[in-house]
């Protein structure tokens, strides 16, 4: 699992302090950790190589042993309980934008409901742990507590039709730049 020719680092013990927010909870339990806040709760495994403690309002982040992995996992740790915390408290969230004519989006019991030039509309199902709202009919506004999985679902649904090159119509984030083509001349 792990590679045998790491080198021992000499001398480089690496220890991360997070500072917790007043409005949220944090439990650590058999390499287990969990963040609770006002907008939900998120859990995350606990590398085996990295040793985590709480003390008052403080996490530290401290390897078990003095291997390269180690550290690479300690920063991972941190970013990871860092995006929690601010998911806990103020969420992410992605935009969309149609373009096109004829584009449209709405949002029907708990489907995504897409109108972009194909022959059909196609139905995109919303999971529980994320909320989708349409402001427009051209846009659409994603949001959770857990980072990748509003990635993640903005990605799926901008993948139903990137933006083309030589008009830009397609399913686009909000202000991303779509470098138009010019079109052949005869």
């Amino acid at each position: 699992m792990y590679h045998s020719n790491l080198s021992k680092k000499k001398n480089s013990v690496k220890k991360i302090v997070i500072k917790i927010p007043e409005n949220v909870l944090i439990r650590i339990r058999n390499m287990k950790i969990s963040i609770k806040g006002p907008k939900g709760e998120i859990f995350h495994f606990i590398h085996h190589s990295i040793l985590l403690e709480k003390v008052k309002n403080n996490i530290f982040l401290k390897s078990r042993n003095e291997f390269d992995y180690s550290e690479m996992q300690i920063g991972t740790m941190c970013s990871l309980i860092k995006s929690s915390i601010k998911g806990v408290t103020s969420g992410f969230k992605k935009r969309l934008q149609l373009v096109g004519i004829g584009y449209r989006s709405f949002v029907e019991k708990k489907r995504l409901i897409l109108s972009i030039g194909f022959s059909h509309n196609i139905f995109y199902d919303i999971p529980s742990d994320i909320e989708i709202r349409c402001n427009s009919q051209t846009e659409i506004l994603i949001t959770g507590i857990n980072k990748q999985r509003v990635g993640q679902i903005a990605a799926e649904i901008r993948s139903y039709k990137t933006p083309e090159p030589y008009k830009g119509k397609g399913i686009r984030y909000l202000n991303e730049f779509v470098k138009i083509k010019e079109t052949k001349k005869k």
